[in-house]
C-alpha cells in the first residue's frame, strides 16, 4: 500500500525551521479544546463500527466500503444524521474519489477533507491520518483499529467538572 505522506528531503535552507514550526503547531493543536472534541468523536466513531467490521484501512480515506480513521469520523457523522452505514460509506467514498474514480491518496488531500467535512484544523486532520497510516503501517486493519482507539484514548483529557 502506498503512503499518503511523502518523504521530504529537506533540501531547502528553511526546512529545519519549517519543521520546528510544524512541531510547535502540532503540540498546540493537540492540546486545544477543539482537538478534544474531535478525539471524543473519533473514539465514538470507532466504537460505533459493527464489531465484525472493526478495521481501518490505510492509504485512502475510504475505498471498497472500508475507511481510515478520518473516513470513519465522516461515516459516523452521517450515521448520526440517520444515514444508514452502508450508504454513508458510499457517500464518503464518492466524496474522496477523484475525477477518474481513484481514491485521494495524499496526506494533504486527506487533511483538507477533514478540514472541510469534519470542521477540524488541517493540522489535526493530518495528524490523525498520518497516525492511522504511518505509525501503524505494519498493523493489520483489525490491529490498526485497536491501536487507533488506544492512541485516541491516550489523547483524551478528562472533562473538567464545573464547580458547584
Amino acid at each position: 500500500m502506498s503512503s499518503r505522506f511523502g518523504d521530504y528531503d529537506g533540501g531547502d535552507e528553511w526546512a529545519n525551521l519549517d519543521y520546528g514550526r510544524w512541531l510547535v503547531n502540532t503540540k498546540r493543536v493537540m492540546a486545544g479544546e477543539p482537538a478534544q472534541r474531535h478525539f471524543r468523536q473519533l473514539e465514538a466513531a470507532l466504537l460505533a463500527m459493527p464489531e465484525n467490521k472493526r478495521r481501518l484501512i490505510s492509504g485512502a480515506v475510504c475505498k471498497s466500503g472500508q475507511a481510515c480513521a478520518v473516513g470513519e469520523m465522516a461515516v459516523y457523522r452521517l450515521t448520526q444524521l440517520g444515514v444508514p452505514r452502508r450508504r454513508a460509506l458510499r457517500q464518503v467514498e464518492r466524496q474522496t474519489t477523484d475525477y477518474y474514480g481513484d481514491p485521494i491518496y495524499s496526506g494533504g488531500d486527506t487533511a483538507d477533507y477533514a478540514k472541510t467535512k469534519l470542521e477540524m484544523t488541517f493540522t489535526l486532520g493530518w495528524i490523525i491520518a498520518e497516525t492511522n497510516d504511518e505509525d501503524f503501517y505494519t498493523a493489520t486493519p483489525e490491529d490498526r483499529w485497536r491501536q487507533m482507539l488506544e492512541w485516541t484514548r491516550k489523547h483524551i483529557k478528562p472533562e473538567a467538572v464545573p464547580a458547584a
